[in-house]
């Protein structure tokens, strides 16, 4: 509850349940407005992989090595459980 509120008073809650998701890469004029999207969006991403990577335990760290977006952290085998326990 407590990981959620703060996702959701960042901004970024909608990158985590999947309300915002990757666009794909633009093509002809659309390019640069498409790549400028994408960079907003991996930051607002890094924003909320940040907050659930410091509501996890330090021991439980490891299991998220290799997760790459927040979505990726929730995911990411037993670490729903982990992260549901701190909503």
């Amino acid at each position: 509850m407590q990981v959620e509120a703060l996702l959701i008073k960042n901004d970024t809650w909608g990158y985590v349940s999947g309300e915002i998701p990757l666009l794909e890469e633009g093509t002809g004029t659309e390019a640069l407005a498409a790549e400028a999207r994408r960079k907003v969006w991996f930051v607002s991403d890094k924003k909320a992989r940040s907050d659930l990577i410091l509501s996890i335990s330090p021991s439980e760290l490891k299991q998220i090595r290799g997760c790459e977006t927040s979505r990726d952290i929730v995911f990411f085998d037993d670490t729903l459980l982990l992260w549901e326990k701190n909503l």
